[in-house]
């Protein structure tokens, strides 16, 4: 973990040392059914519905582009709903095994090799970067308004159905936490 501080910084730490600190200005700019962009004055993050891939799964396309000194850089990666809604800290999914071990090395609560590392709030996609000036990967801290934002896509994109029963199947879970805090 980061322990530098930056004189006058409001929030000077601790964080990963592979989350670049402007992660902190990322604020979410547009919230739609089919849409979700964040962004700060040299970076922006756009979350898009994809055509389902060959296993029906539906897919996000994510599309980041960073401003730097003298340079740009743009990356995309797609995403189904598990490893957006993992990304942005909405579930806890288990860490696949080809990515176990980098949860370790880099200090992650979960991560997904070539898509996203997520420690708490700190987000990178695509991976863990240097935390310097002039990384490809976006770094973000992610807020309520942002998970907020995620939830609304993922379920636009689902039959009303299906929205339902997961309604009912929250709303379960969570008399169930009520009961269980009650208890103790």
């Amino acid at each position: 973990m980061c322990t530098m501080i930056f004189p006058g910084d409001p929030d000077p730490g601790p964080w990963p040392d592979w989350w670049h600190r402007h992660g902190r200005k990322m604020r979410l700019k547009l919230a739609g059914r089919a849409e979700v962009k964040i962004a700060a004055s040299v970076a922006s993050l756009t979350i898009t519905r994809q055509d389902a891939a060959r296993d029906d799964q539906p897919r996000w396309g994510v599309v980041w582009e960073i401003t730097h000194d003298y340079d740009r850089v743009r990356g995309r990666v797609s995403m189904t709903d598990a490893e957006l809604a993992t990304a942005f800290g909405l579930v806890d999914s288990p860490v696949p095994p080809d990515s176990w071990w980098l949860t370790v090395v880099f200090d992650a609560g979960n991560m997904k090799v070539g898509k996203f590392i997520v420690h708490r709030d700190y987000l990178n996609i695509s991976g863990p970067g240097t935390g310097q000036d002039g990384d490809p990967n976006i770094s973000i801290r992610v807020d309520d308004d942002m998970r907020a934002a995620i939830i609304q896509i993922i379920l636009a994109a689902r039959p009303a159905e299906e929205v339902q029963r997961l309604l009912r199947q929250a709303e379960e879970n969570w008399r169930w936490i009520e009961t269980d805090l009650g208890a103790g």
